[in-house]
């Protein structure tokens, strides 16, 4: 494959295999990697690389500023196009502002918080503002302004066709659909425009469970968040209390934030967090938004450890359910357990309106076995342990799904979206050029 024409167009750096730097560039990604690798520094360089690989007749694999792995590591018939440098944030008056994906979601609410602003992420600062936003992005202020998706107003788009589009309510409508939910099936974003919302500080609680009292705390915990306010975000936890060793520990806790200064409000709002059976101890502090995404030990870009990954979004969180998600973490020795609560604004958005449709779920639970280096997924016992919350859920939720597969994409997508989207695929990427994800295959 001749690659001087693309060097000639990038201003970036291209890697082939055999290249110092290739197999630094490739990172995270596991072998054997891609038979070209284009960091972009431009908008031009994304569509210049767009270009070749339609030319070239290669897939197309993207990499934005946050979590990579090995679930979609692209092959060698792919051009893999990583988008880090792609990291500005621009704030305007009005409260729009512009993020390249590449940006991670700590980067964005360092800059637009010097504005009294905030928008709804993740819940940690390391994931990239990419990835997050096209599957839908679920944290601290998910309950007061729904999901990230929910606040992006336009994007910028490079096509299979190589072509740059924008869009948003008033121009390729279809696309700006399909982008909220559907993953990167449809495109290469190139930059990303939110809704900002007034936000100074927050309130952080931190409650410690007795790990022997963990249903009873998660089934009162239940009951409090049915009338609590939207601007309280709750997460409960059984996750290691450091890295994961021989020697670890389980930490059991109530994590939440309440989007709100320190004040009888918010005070009030949280109290019944403090009041739950089974909690020992608490902390509260006031901290700005920034303060309350999680750090992810390690060195950025890192290899991420072998594990595998399992969800189930609830529409409702009955006892039954509680039992089976507790005592399929009690199964998997070394683990992240999580249950995230939703409702407020993620559940008044009509599922139609977005690609994003599970809005009926009142929670999500996560769990994360970990498995030895170079373990295969297939010994994993997570699915005989999670079949019964499994099949209690509505659908899962793409980023916390690594599964790959037909019954995947149908747990993710309602059958109404799935056949939307795959007539947007159709029309928009047919030959599904874009396939290193959550894959909707054109008809």
């Amino acid at each position: 494959m001749d690659l001087s024409p693309l060097r000639s167009d990038v201003s970036g750096n291209v890697f082939a295999p055999d290249d110092d730097g290739f197999a630094a560039a490739l990172a995270a990604y596991a072998a054997p990697g891609p038979a070209v690798i284009v960091q972009a520094v431009s908008e031009s360089d994304v569509v210049a690389a767009v270009r070749f690989a339609v030319a070239e007749d290669l897939r197309v694999a993207v990499r934005s500023g946050g979590h990579a792995g090995p679930v979609f590591s692209p092959g060698p018939d792919r051009i893999l196009i990583d988008l880090h440098a792609l990291s500005s944030v621009e704030v305007r008056d009005d409260g729009i502002v512009t993020v390249g994906p590449g940006a991670t979601w700590g980067d964005v609410a360092t800059q637009v918080q010097s504005h009294g602003l905030a928008i709804t992420s993740g819940d940690t600062a390391a994931v990239g503002v990419g990835g997050l936003t096209l599957g839908g992005g679920i944290g601290w202020l998910v309950r007061r302004d729904g999901l990230a998706l929910d606040n992006l107003v336009s994007a910028t788009v490079v096509l299979a066709s190589g072509e740059l589009v924008t869009a948003s309510d008033a121009e390729n409508t279809e696309l700006f659909w399909a982008l909220r939910g559907g993953g990167g099936n449809f495109g290469v974003v190139t930059a990303l425009r939110f809704h900002a919302r007034p936000l100074g500080a927050v309130l952080a609680v931190e409650a410690e469970l007795d790990p022997e009292r963990l249903g009873e705390t998660l089934r009162a915990l239940r009951d409090a968040m049915a009338d609590a306010p939207d601007e309280l975000n709750v997460t409960f936890g059984v996750v290691p209390n450091g890295p994961p060793g021989p020697d670890f520990a389980f930490l059991h806790h109530i994590a939440a934030v309440y989007a709100g200064e320190d004040s009888e409000v918010s005070r009030a709002a949280i109290a019944p967090l403090l009041e739950l059976p089974g909690v020992v101890a608490s902390t509260v502090h006031q901290s700005d938004y920034r303060g309350s995404l999680a750090e992810i030990p390690g060195a950025p870009g890192a290899p991420l450890p072998n594990v595998a990954v399992r969800d189930a979004m609830l529409a409702e969180l009955d006892d039954a359910t509680i039992d089976d998600a507790l005592s399929a973490r009690a199964q998997l020795g070394l683990s992240v357990f999580t249950v995230r609560f939703l409702g407020g604004a993620f559940g008044r958005v009509d599922p139609a309106a977005t690609a994003f449709a599970h809005r009926d779920a009142v929670a999500v639970a996560n769990i994360v076995e970990f498995l030895p280096p170079g373990a295969p997924k297939e010994s994993s016992q997570v699915d005989a342990a999670w079949a019964p919350v499994k099949a209690r859920s509505v659908g899962s939720y793409s980023n916390f799904t690594e599964q790959r597969g037909p019954g995947v994409i149908d747990a993710i997508y309602p059958a109404a979206t799935l056949q939307r989207l795959r007539a947007a695929k159709t029309a928009l990427d047919p030959k599904n050029r874009f396939a290193d994800n959550h894959n909707i295959a054109p008809d």
